[in-house]
């Protein structure tokens, strides 16, 4: 890709988003900015399909999967009494490749954030 290239691809880049951020039609924006929505549709499709290729350069690229711990810190336990029955059920039950995790309405939120931290690992 040639440095015009690259510059024109930034330019038009810029254009679209400023295009979408505005909030207007593309037919109102080309007409408001002097373009035609052919000249619009021309590089829209260019940055997508330029977009597209360095995606799939990056997927097809070998991935090495590595395994990863987390060590979950657990919190001290407060005992007390239950409120009642309903304040102790199954609140939630998250299911990711072969693991079930079952939450109870009494998880504490820093339990909850670790849980899903590690989650993301599975």
């Amino acid at each position: 890709m040639t440095e015009k290239h690259k510059y024109q691809l930034q330019h038009w880049e810029s254009l679209i988003q400023e295009r979408i951020s505005s909030g207007m039609t593309v037919t109102a924006w080309c007409r408001s900015n002097d373009l035609s929505k052919d000249t619009y549709y021309y590089w829209l499709s260019r940055i997508r399909k330029e977009h597209y290729e360095e995606a799939v350069k990056t997927l097809s690229s070998p991935v090495q999967q590595q395994t990863a711990f987390v060590e979950l810190q657990r919190p001290n336990p407060v005992l007390t009494e239950p409120q009642n029955q309903v304040s102790n059920g199954t609140a939630a039950i998250i299911r990711k490749g072969g693991l079930q995790v079952e939450i109870l309405s009494n998880a504490s939120a820093p339990l909850l954030r670790q849980l899903l931290e590690a989650m993301r690992y599975v």
